[in-house]
């Protein structure tokens, strides 16, 4: 027969007294080791606010969630806590982690079957998934949370597969961590120019790549696959710089966004690098990938190199920055 066992979940204790942190609204990231024991009323001076939803699951009085939880079974309690954008900037990203210490189980199991839970939405609190651009819940309608915002969270605990039950006494922390993504509103101007203002980090990254293919003989491509780090962006080109190139074309590129139709062109005499390279807009929300291809480059010597990448968009453009690629082979041409 499934028992029942109670199980605490704590928040921590948000950067006590640091004045780097509570002391200015602009931030790229800030990570909340948050008790919700803290008052929430008074709470307007930290980027991140809690503020209590649910009183009988969540103590003020020691910063605990305390649950109940039946063997064997998937127990849901939402809307738990609300977090609130104090700041002066966009978050763009919202993330969480449980770190796990325990006796006489495995933490990774325990940390497997925990699980953050806003309007519909369920993810894993892995420090990577970004729950604003998963949840529509609260101020997340939007994927970011502006500038006095708040969105709801709770948590899911699966006891249906790596572990049935949670026994002793486990200390389980969750960390909130927000991300401004670099589309600041604060003094660093409009951050198109991808953090040249100091707007903060440009709102796409690698995924993967930049390599070159095939190994070894003509014709030779260059993928790579970017991921929207920020709030929904729609792109509308590309420029890309190698260091070891001039004035070389390519025949054409082909992109495929997750979730969009492919974009693709072909105009050799005007696809050239340190070019814009313009094309039919796609949009990628917070945390979509684009897989790029560009194809067969002309009188290319090189194999191996520095990339330069700028991602045009409808909000301006964001360069990203220089990563150094080679083929998979042994780099002759």
């Amino acid at each position: 027969m499934p028992t029942r066992r109670a199980t605490v979940i704590t928040l921590g204790t948000l950067l006590a007294g640091s004045g780097a942190v509570l002391g200015t609204g602009a931030f790229d990231t800030v990570e909340a080791e948050r008790s919700i024991s803290l008052k929430t009323a008074p709470d307007s001076d930290a980027l991140l606010g809690f503020e209590i939803l649910d009183e009988d699951h969540v103590r003020q009085t020691d910063g605990t969630i305390d649950f109940d939880l039946v063997a064997r079974s998937k127990t849901t309690f939402a809307e738990l806590v609300n977090v609130r954008n104090n700041g002066t900037q966009t978050v763009t990203r919202l993330r969480f982690e449980f770190d796990v210490t325990v006796d006489d189980q495995s933490s990774e199991d325990i940390e497997d079957a925990l699980h953050i839970v806003s309007g519909d939405a369920t993810i894993d609190a892995n420090r990577d998934t970004n729950l604003l651009g998963e949840s529509s819940a609260g101020g997340a309608d939007n994927n970011e949370l502006s500038p006095g915002e708040a969105i709801p969270f709770g948590i899911k605990v699966d006891l249906t597969d790596n572990i049935h039950e949670i026994t002793g006494d486990p200390e389980i922390t969750l960390t909130i961590i927000a991300d401004t993504g670099g589309v600041g509103d604060g003094d660093g101007g409009d951050g198109g120019d991808g953090g040249d203002g100091g707007a903060g980090s440009p709102p796409f990254d690698y995924a993967e790549g930049p390599n070159r293919k095939p190994p070894s003989t003509p014709p030779k491509s260059l993928t790579f696959t970017i991921e929207n780090t920020g709030s929904k962006k729609t792109v509308s080109g590309f420029n890309i710089d190698i260091d070891t190139l001039d004035s070389v074309t390519f025949e054409g590129f082909e992109i495929n966004p997750s979730g969009e139709p492919t974009v693709s062109g072909n105009d050799t005499g005007n696809l050239k690098v340190r070019s814009d390279v313009t094309h039919e807009n796609y949009e990628l929300t917070s945390g979509s990938t684009a897989a790029y291809t560009i194809e067969t480059f002309k009188n290319d010597p090189s194999q191996d190199g520095e990339l330069d990448l700028t991602i045009l968009t409808t909000d301006g453009e964001f360069s990203l920055p220089q990563t150094g690629f080679e083929s998979p082979g042994n780099g002759n041409g």
